[in-house]
Formats: C-alpha cells, structure tokens, sequence
C-alpha cells in the first residue's frame, strides 16, 4: 500500500476508531479516485493517480468529518467523485486563480491598461497602470503608474 493511502487511512481513523469501516471507506476513495483518472486524458502522467488521490481523499476526509460515520458510505456514494477545484462551490476561487495567471501573463507582455489616467508631471494620458496586492489579503491593493511620455512612475 501506498504511503498515500496509509495517510489518509490514519486520517479516517482519527475520526472513526472502526478499522473495517476506515478500510472500506479508503477502498471507496481510492477506487473512485482511480475511475477517475482513467476517464481523464492525464492518466499517463507518472504518479497522476496518487497524486490526484491524496488531493480527492483529504478534501473528502474533510467532509466526512461533519457527518456522522453511519452515514459515509451513504454519502460518497450520493456525492460521486468531484474534486472540490472541479465542483461549482469553487468557481468563484477557481476564476479569480485563472486572472491572476492571466495578470502574469499580460504582465509579462507589457502595459497592462491604458485609461484616462493624466500623468502628474506632463499632464498626458499615455499612463499604463496595473494593480498588485502587495501587503496582506485584508488591505487594499497597490496601484502602479507609468508614464510613457515623461517616465515618471509612481504608486498609489
């Protein structure tokens, strides 16, 4: 057995001292999660299916901690196999992951957008100016300024 599943067997058996049902319950996972990778076009990648186990296994230990343990088998079986990044409860998250590569990647391509901001120094309007979040998640993001007349560049 792998190390993989020896963890989240422990994990389920810090939440339920019955070694059968944890059995059963790391078998349901893993064979989910295997039914899973092979329905995908990813499953030659070497280690893919212990690496998309381990990620699947947590998140669902993570539930099965809130429900009863008479009721996990009823509950896996309901839910099927959805990897929490996958399911709709994270489209939100998951769009906000996807601008901020996007952000990287026009940012690496150069100006990120040109508006009606007006220079200080030369009172133009060819300023570029992109936003980064610079210090903690709970404060307001930075705001970078260049002007591609005069150079000046400044932040706010």
């Amino acid at each position: 057995m792998k190390a993989s599943r020896v963890q989240i067997l422990r994990s389920l058996r810090t939440i339920e001292k019955d070694k059968a049902l944890t059995l059963e319950i790391e078998s349901i996972l893993f064979k989910s999660t295997k039914a899973y990778v092979a329905s995908r076009e990813e499953n030659t990648i070497p280690n893919i299916l212990h690496d998309t186990y381990k990620k699947f296994a947590f998140e669902r230990v993570g539930e099965l901690v809130e429900i009863p343990s008479t009721s996990w088998k009823e509950y896996l079986s309901s839910t099927g196999l959805c990897i929490l990044w996958d399911s709709q409860a994270y489209s939100v998250y998951r769009d906000q992951e996807y601008k901020k590569r996007d952000f990287q990647i026009m940012l690496s391509m150069g100006g990120i957008k040109t508006g009606d901001i007006i220079c200080k120094k030369c009172k133009n309007k060819s300023v570029t100016y992109y936003t980064l979040q610079t210090r903690k998640a709970d404060e307001g993001s930075t705001v970078f300024y260049n002007c591609f007349t005069c150079g000046m560049k400044w932040k706010e």
